[in-house]
């Protein structure tokens, strides 16, 4: 059990207030018992602390006018309620570290001055001393010119500060910061910079610096300057260049690192348009790297655009970064029955017992990653008037056809060629010596809608590529798909689809070319709000080659699939969907280890349980399953509750 303990505080506050003057006393005082049943070490119980505060601020015309004076002391061993607010916490300092236990004294004084409301100078002055452990003394000068006529707006900042340690491996540690701003404004102009310079030195006790302490005792020299228009009827400009410079105490102030960065940005908004430019570099020197000199690229362009009373839209987004990519190589990990993603081969598998484990070998080599992506949409319903005519002919025709135009570039490379990777010189993208993870995409959708809300048609045609070069083989894919389908509404609570698909992919990892036709239906009955029901139909025919070998094998298989959305009382959504699917295998036992793709039956199950206990908890059961050929069937249950403030 543990011992009563005794805590209390008295404290007496005496306050005189006058128009020009402020001045108060407080004192503190603590008992605290550790343990009221015992005397023994009952004479340290005792502590106190006194704070006393001058301040004057006399009434002038034209100047306004602050001093304050303050001076606190506190005994040992002091326990209080609440923590301490002083003048202190005001010093921007690094970390200062403080034992409530021990005794202190602090003085503080401060000096203001507003003069017409255009030079403010204020001056602060701290010292603080901790009974065997350290002393601390700064002095801090801050003036502001505000900006008058043709004179910019300037600002200047000074800190000085020392700090002594008494049984410290750290004897000393010295800190001088000046810091120089100026502002011009010129209608929607701005013209602003500053400079500063920080030194920061510590001086140790009987120790040996080593190299894991030479970031210690350094100065740093900040530049910055930038020029730009403030928001100018949803329009700006803007040019920056900032500089910092770092300097080593240990090596006789030697420069260590340089940072030069500049850039541009510029950007406007309207009713039909969105623009934005913005490149900047970076050039860095480091004397502890092999490579001194490095630069570093950094643009973005979006360009958005509507013609034709929207019926033309355009958007483009290019973003270029130059980075550190760092070589990697990859492994699968037997990680337990059933908790992996992957088999051994690779493959994966929802309950696979293996993992890709990722390694960093070697060291961070520069790279080059460049994303753009175009999409122009095209709805001639929004600028053709109905029954309109051109040289005597209608143009119902072209009200009823939409388009979709998609095309995406992603490229990290480790290339030198900077500026054909920068431009996507094609020459460049996609290549099996320089690209590090590279994609290519282009799609073209075409809508045309028959009978108004109740039969349309699809059309699409997409095209991809990617290199995957960021591990210790060299992957890559291609693929081409193209497809139709049409869909029709029934009664309103009916929609008949069907189509039919071709595709062509060809692949590294396994070094396939597989065609594959399909031919699909699906029937979607929404009965009301709370019942949905999905019919659907599959006809696929595949052909396979095994590129190497040439082996080959032809799949025919028919795939019928049920699915049923059910929401109850808006609390309630269940989902259910059933697979079945037969394949016809013939051929070689090329890709046969793959479990989609071997002949006989296969069924898929999934049963989702959604519960909306209130606005912010929501709970879920899953059950799901498989069954493959020559495969036991598997079974998987989870239960989730997620709760979100």
């Amino acid at each position: 059990m543990k011992a009563p303990e005794e805590i209390a505080n008295y404290d007496v506050n005496l306050i005189y207030l006058s128009d020009n003057f402020y001045l108060k006393t407080e004192g503190l005082f603590s008992e605290y018992d550790k343990n009221t049943f015992s005397s023994k070490n009952d004479n340290d119980n005792s502590a106190y602390s006194t704070f006393s505060e001058f301040k004057y601020y006399p009434d002038f015309d034209k100047i306004k006018l602050e001093l304050k004076i303050n001076a606190y002391s506190k005994s040992e061993n002091l326990i209080t309620f609440s923590d301490f607010k002083d003048d202190f916490t005001d010093f921007r300092i690094a970390d200062f570290a403080e034992n409530d236990s021990l005794q202190s004294l602090q003085l503080f004084g401060q000096f203001k001055l507003n003069f017409k409301n255009y030079i403010i100078p204020e001056i602060k002055i701290f010292n603080k001393e901790i009974n065997n452990f350290s002393n601390f003394k700064g002095i801090s000068y801050n003036t502001v010119f505000k900006q008058k006529y043709y004179l910019p707006q300037l600002k200047l900042m000074y800190q000085k500060w020392e700090q002594s340690y008494e049984e410290f491996f750290i004897e000393q540690a010295k800190f001088d910061d000046y810091f120089l701003s100026f502002e011009y404004r010129l209608y929607k102009f701005l013209l602003k910079g500053n400079y500063q310079n920080t030194i920061f030195e510590e001086e140790f006790q009987n120790i040996q610096i080593d190299t894991q302490m030479d970031k210690l005792g350094k100065k740093n020299v900040k530049r910055k300057i930038s020029w730009e228009t403030e928001n100018w009827s949803n329009k700006y400009v803007r040019f920056f260049y900032n500089q910092e410079t770092e300097f080593n105490k240990l090596k006789s102030w030697e420069k260590i690192s340089l940072t030069d960065t500049y850039g541009s940005e510029m950007f406007s908004t309207g009713k039909n348009h969105t623009y934005k430019i913005l490149y900047s570099q970076l050039k860095t020197f480091n004397s502890d790297v092999e490579v001194t000199d490095t630069k570093f690229d950094m643009a973005e362009l979006i360009f958005r655009n509507e013609f034709l009373k929207d019926g033309l839209v355009s958007n483009a987004h290019y973003e270029l970064k130059n980075l550190e990519f760092y070589p990697r190589l990859r492994e699968l990990f037997y990680v337990g029955e059933s908790v992996g993603n992957y088999d051994s081969t690779g493959v994966f598998l929802e309950e696979g017992g293996f993992d890709w484990l990722y390694l960093n070998v070697g060291e961070p080599e520069l790279s080059i990653d460049v994303n753009m992506d175009i999409s122009l949409y095209f709805t001639p319903s929004k600028f053709l008037k109905k029954d309109k005519k051109i040289f005597g002919m209608n143009l119902n025709y072209l009200r009823k056809l939409e388009t979709e135009t998609y095309y995406q570039i992603s490229e990290n490379s480790n290339s030198n060629k900077k500026k054909e990777i920068y431009t996507l010189n094609p020459n460049y993208i996609l290549n099996e010596n320089t690209t590090i993870y590279g994609k290519k995409v282009y799609r073209q959708t075409l809508w045309y809608d028959l009978i108004h809300r109740k039969m349309s048609l699809k059309a699409e045609y997409q095209m991809e590529k990617n290199l995957d070069n960021r591990y210790q083989n060299s992957d890559w894919r291609y693929v081409d798909f193209y497809k139709i389908s049409g869909r029709y509404n029934v009664l309103k609570i009916h929609s008949i689809e069907a189509g039919y698909s071709y595709e062509i992919e060809e692949e590294s990892l396994y070094k396939s070319s597989i065609k594959s036709d399909e031919y699909y239906g699906e029937i979607r009955t929404r009965f009301n709000r709370n019942l949905i029901l999905n019919h659907n139909f599959l006809l696929t025919l595949e052909n396979g080659n095994n590129e190497v070998n040439k082996d080959n094998y032809n799949i025919k298989s028919y795939e019928f699939k049920e699915i049923a959305t059910i929401f109850i009382k808006r609390k309630y959504r269940i989902f259910a969907k059933v697979t079945f699917r037969r394949n016809n295998r013939t051929g070689s036992e090329y890709l046969n280890f793959l479990p989609d793709k071997r002949n006989g039956n296969i069924l898929l199950w999934n049963l989702n349980l959604d519960y909306k206990m209130n606005e912010f908890m929501k709970s879920t059961l899953t059950y799901s399953g498989d069954l493959y050929p020559k495969e036991k069937a598997t079974h998987k249950i989870t239960l989730e509750l997620r709760a979100e403030f």
